[in-house]
């Protein structure tokens, strides 16, 4: 008797290497910092009427908290994080990551922890904006042409996200069965899923505007882990404060 093995083609495998190591582009107009602002002032606004100041504090402190990764350690210490403008200054640099580190941490921070107090039927529509806003951002960036000039950031990923967030969820797993923190089953999953759609949409923003240059299995995988390293972190904040 024969038995047949099926050697699975090397590629079915690749989503769930966390070995992977390369670089993640993005490339944007100029005037795409305009409209990206201006759907950050319009979020803002909307959280003052919505009563989320909670949630816009958490969106100042990722402001810094980005920042102070984005520039001082991945730009400035660890050369992982690089960043390609016209006519590039010392200060314009500086004023580049500031800009850069608001919108992104104003909106993530801010939309995560909206999430986190409050239930998903009353929070679903922030889901809508942010991805309505993050993709109407690079289509009217695209469509006109206010100032073309490109500008390219890249970054060197590392696997160390990928380790931090499986440990994290452990961790909170593991609480589920001790009843700390008022946390169960249920409320991770809702947890890692916030995470995830925080950064998917994101993600999606800059993929279907052809801002990001790589490919949807690493857009899925960057979406799994890359905010998710910090959901736990923002849970346990918003137990203490």
């Amino acid at each position: 008797m024969m038995i047949k093995v099926t050697r699975l083609n090397d590629d079915a495998f690749t989503f769930f290497n966390l070995n992977q190591k390369k670089n993640l582009d993005r490339i944007f107009d100029e005037d795409f910092i305009i409209f990206d602002l201006i759907f950050c002032g319009i979020w803002i606004v909307l959280l003052f009427v919505s009563q989320q100041i909670i949630p816009f504090l958490f969106g100042l402190f990722g402001f810094i908290v980005n920042f102070i990764v984005d520039y001082c350690i991945w730009y400035k210490i660890f050369k992982t994080r690089s960043v390609v403008i016209p006519n590039p200054s010392v200060s314009k640099i500086v004023v580049f990551f500031l800009y850069f580190g608001f919108t992104y941490g104003m909106i993530e921070f801010s939309f995560a922890i909206t999430m986190i107090l409050n239930s998903f039927i009353d929070s679903w529509w922030w889901i809508i904006l942010l991805n309505v806003g993050w993709i109407l951002s690079g289509f009217l960036s695209r469509k006109l042409k206010i100032a073309d000039e490109k500008i390219i950031v890249s970054r060197k990923m590392g696997n160390g996200r990928y380790y931090f967030t499986i440990a994290e969820y452990g961790i909170l797993l593991s609480f589920c069965f001790v009843n700390l923190f008022d946390l169960d089953f249920i409320k991770v999953v809702y947890l890692f899923f916030v995470g995830f759609i925080t950064h998917f949409s994101f993600e999606m923003g800059l993929y279907v505007n052809k801002t990001r240059t790589t490919d949807l299995k690493t857009i899925l995988l960057n979406s799994i882990f890359e905010f998710n390293v910090g959901i736990p972190i923002l849970y346990f904040l918003t137990i203490i404060f």
